[in-house]
């Protein structure tokens, strides 16, 4: 494990946001209240690799969030869990959803494009890492509660419902980009809790 878990987890999550900026700064007419990140990836976007990279690099981020939660906590499922996001995380990256008009508007308002497979299977990871995620902070709480770190047990199972509901959310709303957004958001948020966790070196571990 690295000196500084803190970093570990904290400089991909910036490399994610630098990322979703210049990709968005690189689509014309793109919104980052409005539209979803996934489109900064897609074919038909301009300098589509940034938003690969966005996407990929957030994955990585989700890694090594397994790493530092197993230091900070000893538990097993919950970093397992994490592992699975981050896998989850590359299948988003890699299938690209169609955006032939641009990533402007693309799925949140633009004439939506014909079905892909790459979309469904762009789809499905999305849906799986999420689920993903909140299992994951969910089996985290205790193991983090047995090993003296009370505001990551404390925390866990409020942001996994948090994030849950900012998923849901999204399907109704009329620029859902922000509440996506918001969603990325309080899953970093936890990572970091999990990485100070382990930086502290506080508590006991569990199995």
């Amino acid at each position: 494990m690295p000196r500084h878990p803190v970093l570990l987890v904290a400089l991909p999550l910036a490399a994610f946001a630098g990322l979703v900026a210049l990709g968005g700064a690189l689509q014309p007419g793109y919104d980052q209240g409005r539209d979803y990140v996934s489109s900064l990836a897609a074919v038909g976007a301009r300098a589509p690799a940034v938003g690969v990279a966005a996407v990929a690099v957030l994955a990585l981020a989700h890694a090594a969030g397994a790493l530092v939660l197993r230091r900070a906590t000893g538990a097993r499922a919950a970093p397992a869990l994490l592992l699975g996001c981050a896998a989850a995380g590359l299948v988003v990256a890699a299938a690209r959803i169609p955006c032939p008009g641009g990533s402007a508007g693309c799925g949140t308002g633009a004439p939506a494009a014909a079905p892909t497979t790459a979309g469904d299977v762009h789809g499905a990871a999305v849906a799986a890492y999420a689920v993903l995620v909140a299992l994951a902070m969910l089996a985290a709480a205790r193991p983090a509660l047995r090993a003296g770190h009370r505001l990551l047990a404390a925390a866990s199972p409020v942001l996994a419902v948090a994030s849950l509901a900012l998923v849901l959310a999204q399907d109704a709303a009329a620029s859902p980009g922000g509440l996506q957004r918001a969603w990325l958001a309080v899953s970093a948020a936890w990572l970091l809790l999990a990485a100070g966790a382990a930086a502290a070196g506080r508590g006991r571990t569990g199995p």
